[in-house]
């Protein structure tokens, strides 16, 4: 971050990764260096209210497959760590809906209840999203 003129600005690279860059890559035919204008931040909330960031990545826009990519990979860091991750919370952009939705076929996520599997435990891990809770309130 920096300040011009008053204004707190994000000063960085675009850095989400080599896969990102691969798909990049493949996708346009060129590399190259981006200044990132968001930040995609993986916070973890304890059961007893513990709160800590785990990680920032500078972006421009955050695809839901990078977006699947970066979420088990700081899941993976927090099991090694010892940390137990039972949920994944989001707020209800598209990019968001699109990547919980990666996680069940067709429109199974309510069959679901929104629970899959934690890849590295095998363990439940259940996804909700400020959208759903709205969602389900309207019906």
């Amino acid at each position: 971050m920096k300040s011009f003129n008053g204004k707190w600005q994000l000063a960085g690279l675009v850095e989400l990764g080599s896969e990102y860059d691969d798909m990049n890559l493949i996708q346009t035919g060129e590399t190259k260096v981006q200044t990132g204008t968001h930040v995609l931040q993986f916070v973890y909330l304890g059961n007893t209210g513990f709160r800590f960031p785990i990680v920032h990545y500078p972006t421009r826009e955050v695809d839901p497959s990078t977006l699947y990519i970066k979420f088990w990979e700081t899941v993976g860091w927090l099991e090694m760590a010892g940390f137990s991750v039972i949920y994944g919370c989001c707020d209800g952009g598209q990019a968001n809906r699109s990547f919980i939705q990666m996680h069940f076929k067709g429109k199974d996520a309510v069959k679901e209840k929104y629970t899959t599997t934690n890849i590295h435990t095998g363990q439940p891990l259940v996804f909700f999203s400020r959208f759903f809770s709205k969602f389900n309130k309207m019906f």
